[in-house]
């Protein structure tokens, strides 16, 4: 009934008739579980009040809201949060799968209708890279769990980070390069059939300095590495400049060679601390927490349109796409500055 109700709200048409919308892009976007929705009162992604904060998904409003952005912004990919708690619970330190209550069905399967593939996201990042416990229960969900297509993942997503400290604070030491890939083979393992999407983190660069490594009897670098064990990715490229997304994203064309699809991300988030990086990093207009060329260059017009902004971020993730062929544009992530009606960001007329 919930899926019902919601679905006559969005589409005013028959949820059991599965339709997706026409010409969509081939853009990926993280939903993460917390929203910050803009109103009079909510006027900065600084703010944390509580009312200007909410779940992204789990109540009717908020999948709504979710659900129309998707819809109407054309979004090909969610990578979907939240779903940690609801289809795994540990018990006396174990990882056990479980079936959820109706509001992941009715997420998965109107994100579906509204033309979109969708992915369990996890985001342990830890050590023990312990998103390889959670995943089996994604399919285990789906067979178990799921009584139509419609309710199904069509993947798993996992954004563990820990590369980062291996590489920055250990030298790339080859043992733990090597358990790291190890693990992340195993999440592949674990997740079939399911597609495995991995996000690279800011070791971008950085990697290099690990040179070639042998595993799985190749010896090449450590990106192509993690490549040749996903199936798709993500880059976070942490830039809000066209010509230094696709420089940062040059890995990808690895993974394009091999037909993987491959996004670079763009930022939508505010920074921490009393002085903001993202006005180098990402789209969203920090504002007074900018200071020198970091905040001229948030300020600056870009093919007519102001850099830190909606308009800005779609054309900046336009050149760097257009000019790395194959390369597709990513949002990180749904309602921080993107659809949120802040100065210079978009947002959906929604009718509730």
């Amino acid at each position: 009934m919930l899926v019902k109700l919601i679905y006559h709200t969005i589409f005013n048409t028959d949820p059991n008739k599965r339709t997706t919308t026409a010409e969509l892009s081939d853009t990926l976007i993280y939903v993460w579980s917390e929203a910050f929705i803009g109103s009079e009162t909510c006027t900065s992604l600084f703010q944390t009040d509580p009312e200007c904060r909410t779940h992204t998904w789990e109540e009717p409003g908020q999948l709504e809201r979710l659900v129309e952005t998707v819809a109407k912004g054309k979004i090909r990919h969610v990578l979907l949060s939240g779903t940690y708690g609801r289809i795994i619970e540990k018990v006396d330190g174990a990882f056990h799968c479980k079936c959820p209550g109706d509001e992941v069905y009715a997420a998965v399967t109107l994100l579906h209708e509204a033309g979109s593939e969708v992915y369990a996201l996890f985001a342990a990042s830890d050590e023990k890279v312990s998103e390889r416990y959670f995943v089996p229960c994604v399919e285990e969900y789906n067979e178990k769990c799921a009584t139509s297509e419609s309710h199904k993942f069509d993947g798993v997503s996992v954004n563990n980070e820990h590369l980062s400290t291996i590489i920055s604070n250990f030298d790339c030491n080859n043992e733990m390069v090597i358990d790291h890939l190890d693990k992340l083979t195993e999440i592949k393992t674990r997740a079939a059939p399911l597609p495995f999407h991995f996000s690279v983190g800011w070791w971008w660069g950085s990697s290099d300095k690990c040179g070639d490594i042998t595993y799985a009897n190749r010896t090449q670098s450590l990106t192509k590495h993690i490549i040749d064990i996903i199936d798709s990715l993500d880059i976070q490229v942490a830039t809000n400049v066209a010509s230094m997304m696709v420089n940062r994203a040059a890995d990808a064309t690895y993974a394009i060679a091999k037909g993987k699809r491959a996004w670079v991300l763009a930022y939508t988030s505010a920074g921490k601390g009393a002085t903001s990086l993202n006005c180098y990093t990402g789209f969203y207009d920090s504002g007074g927490k900018c200071t020198g060329s970091s905040l001229l260059r948030c300020q600056q017009i870009v093919d007519g349109n102001k850099r830190c902004s909606q308009s800005g971020m779609r054309s900046e993730l336009s050149t760097a796409t257009k000019s790395m062929p194959g390369l597709l544009p990513g949002i990180h992530a749904y309602h921080n500055a993107y659809q949120s009606g802040l100065p210079g960001w978009e947002k959906f007329n929604y009718d509730y």
